[in-house]
């Protein structure tokens, strides 16, 4: 038999799961308890909440600060209008930026 190992559950899961007898399932017996521990051992495994964002880094802040800037300024019309509806001017900007609408 050839067993593979999963690296998100962890190896006494692996190990309970493998010596499982699929035809006992079906029938109630004392083994019950320990399906139903299993089985909520893996759904909480597939809860496990989120990484927080990291926050953004210099290049970043300026980066979206420039592409504003150059999507502000080029010649032609926007496709859509409705971008720069929640954009204000900010006054804590380099002066360069004065004049780019940017998300508060």
């Amino acid at each position: 038999m050839v067993t593979a190992t999963c690296i998100a559950i962890p190896a006494h899961i692996h190990n309970q799961i493998n010596n499982l007898d699929y035809c006992k399932l079906s029938k109630s017996t004392t083994n019950d308890y320990n399906d139903i521990k299993i089985q909520s051992s893996i759904a909480d495994l597939n809860t496990i909440p989120k990484k927080p964002m990291r926050p953004l880094t210099a290049y970043h802040i300026f980066f979206q600060i420039e592409r504003e800037f150059i999507i502000q300024n080029i010649d032609g019309e926007d496709a859509d209008k409705s971008i720069h509806d929640n954009k204000v001017l900010l006054d804590d900007v380099p002066d360069r930026y004065k004049v780019v609408k940017l998300m508060p």
